[in-house]
């Protein structure tokens, strides 16, 4: 238990789009979505993530156990859905935590995703005139049991 604590982080930026896209005439109207993002690529994503490490019993046990306690931070967006960018998912962000206890090859963790319960849409598409979303999950609660073999 050198360090108890630990972080991780990560950010992506994408700045995709059209060179020369010219979709022709529609309905009389003219289709050009050159300089237009590319649609499903989020402009910017990130994770931020801690996590404390708690040792718990005495270290004359053959395997000390430890308590795991940790937060995380995950975000994207814009997302543009469509050619034409009239459709997309503004910038929005997710929180986690978790608590588990480590002993030996045993893990008991309780988790949570999404705490502030944000609704936000993960993906949208245009099939026939016609939008079709799929909805975000709301909050999230679990417990996992891990043995290591």
């Amino acid at each position: 238990f050198s360090n108890p604590f630990s972080w991780r982080g990560s950010y992506g930026y994408t700045h995709a789009t059209f060179t020369d896209y010219d979709a022709g005439v529609s309905n009389g109207v003219s289709l050009n979505y050159t300089d237009n993002y590319v649609p499903f690529s989020p402009l910017h994503n990130f994770s931020l993530a801690a996590e404390y490490a708690v040792p718990l019993g005495s270290s004359a046990l053959r395997t000390r156990p430890q308590l795991l306690l940790g937060a995380n931070l995950t975000g994207q967006g814009r997302v543009y859905w469509t050619e034409d960018n009239t459709a997309s998912e503004p910038f929005y962000m997710l929180l986690g935590a978790h608590a588990a206890v480590e002993w030996g090859k045993v893990t008991i963790n309780i988790w949570g995703k999404n705490l502030t319960d944000k609704c936000y849409v993960p993906f949208y598409f245009v099939s026939m005139s016609n939008g079709f979303a799929q909805t975000c999950r709301p909050r999230q609660l679990g417990i996992d049991c891990t043995l290591k073999f």
